[in-house]
């Protein structure tokens, strides 16, 4: 019994966090945002990105800040579905590139310049790259740089779910990326949950 004892004392221990932990629990993401609106704002044509990507981005980093910074998720439950929905990210950026998103979107929508073929690859798989990392970084609970898996979660996902249709509708018509971005919806709401819920001993079954 006693040797229980000390090993629940040795969990605890090592679960909580130190003062560095914490401080860099804050720090890292802060200035992950900060340079993240900086660099959207500089690189958006017209308003694509500030009206986008830029409060979305604020809107993750607050999320974190309330509840990933001081709970982290239940990764066994969370991990699988992320990398799901990561894959078909995929799958949906290429709906998109074939069907003329990147000029059609700037245009339509915000009245602005085009973006360019190569530029707007790079900006996509220089996402995606940011994702993975973020999604190991929640993988081994190194929560401090998993600011980019939040920032997918809520507009890779979520945000990107909801988008599409309602771009369709502003140009009565198909709107390239609508057909995948249907899953995106599905998969949102489920996604954000597990991210922010926490781990539980109950069975859950969702």
């Amino acid at each position: 019994m006693l040797e229980s004892a000390n090993r629940a004392i040795d969990t605890r221990a090592v679960a909580q966090p130190t003062r560095r932990d914490a401080a860099a629990r804050v720090i890292i993401p802060t200035a992950m945002a900060a340079g993240g609106i900086t660099i959207f704002s500089k690189m958006s044509h017209g308003n694509t990105l500030r009206y986008t990507f830029v409060p979305t981005l604020a809107a993750s980093w607050a999320l974190y800040m309330l509840i990933l910074r001081r709970r982290g998720p239940d990764r066994e439950r969370l991990m699988p579905l992320y990398f799901v929905s990561l894959a078909w990210q995929f799958v949906h950026f290429i709906e998109e590139n074939q069907t003329g998103f990147r000029y059609r979107w700037p245009v339509e929508i915000f009245g602005a310049e085009p973006y360019g073929d190569k530029q707007y690859v790079a900006i996509n798989v220089l996402s995606y790259a940011l994702f993975i990392l973020g999604g190991v970084a929640l993988m081994v609970d190194r929560r401090e740089f998993s600011l980019p898996a939040v920032f997918f979660a809520v507009m890779g996902v979520m945000f990107n779910g909801v988008q599409h249709p309602v771009y369709a509708w502003m140009a009565r018509g198909y709107f390239p990326g609508l057909w995948t971005s249907t899953l995106d919806l599905a998969l949102g709401p489920i996604l954000l949950k597990r991210l922010f819920e926490g781990p539980s001993a109950e069975p859950r079954l969702i």
